[in-house]
């Protein structure tokens, strides 16, 4: 099945390309990372860890990749398996230097804890993009999902689970996945998230 290309993008698709950008899996973490950094620390030290986070983690691979489209070596923000190996590879240095600074700095434990998923996720997505194409929209909005829940009330998911099929739909609709891909996606961010609370993270 062919996506809808640039063309398409009127009324109805339009709105739900926008939302896919929106709710796309940099803004989903660096959001989630200032929550997270919040929940541990006063404001201000808040804002530092998690403006660290976002930057390295969110701003640092969005840059990268609006510097492929602008050089032309990439034509879609949404892009191909092959076109995602090199920015995979780039989060994920962003993300391990995250982790390091993080750790090595006393940053809140349960960012560290959001760099480690991140990593996990990043390299998972890179080894299975090799083959095949997984919806990193997928894992990242049911990993964030999770984490939400755990961290901060279990109540959250009859908000957030809603959101997170959303945005599933959403991609299925504008075709830039099958539906194997995008449950492989969610999938995959489940199984990182209770891996990681299986050896202590975001516990209290």
């Amino acid at each position: 099945m062919k996506p809808l290309d640039s063309a398409d993008s009127v009324g109805i698709i339009k709105n739900i390309r926008l939302f896919t950008h929106v709710v796309s899996p940099p803004v989903i973490f660096a959001v989630l990372g200032f929550a997270v950094a919040w929940s541990q620390l006063s404001f201000w030290q808040g804002l530092a860890w998690g403006t660290l986070y976002g930057v390295l983690t969110s701003l640092v691979p969005i840059l990268f990749v609006v510097w492929l489209l602008q050089s032309g070596r990439i034509t879609d923000i949404n892009m191909t398996k092959q076109e995602r190996r090199i920015p995979y590879f780039i989060a994920g240095v962003c993300a391990i230097l995250a982790a390091v600074i993080i750790y090595f700095g006393d940053g809140p434990r349960y960012l560290y804890h959001l760099t480690l998923l991140n990593i996990i996720a990043l390299v998972s997505m890179g080894a299975v993009n090799l083959v095949w194409q997984i919806s990193n929209h997928a894992t990242s909005v049911a990993a964030a999902t999770w984490v939400a829940a755990f961290v901060f009330d279990r109540g959250l998911l009859a908000v957030l689970l809603p959101l997170a099929i959303s945005v599933c739909i959403a991609r299925l609709y504008l075709r830039r996945h099958t539906p194997s891909q995008i449950l492989a996606g969610a999938t995959l961010g489940t199984i990182a998230v209770f891996g990681l609370l299986l050896t202590g993270c975001f516990a209290g």
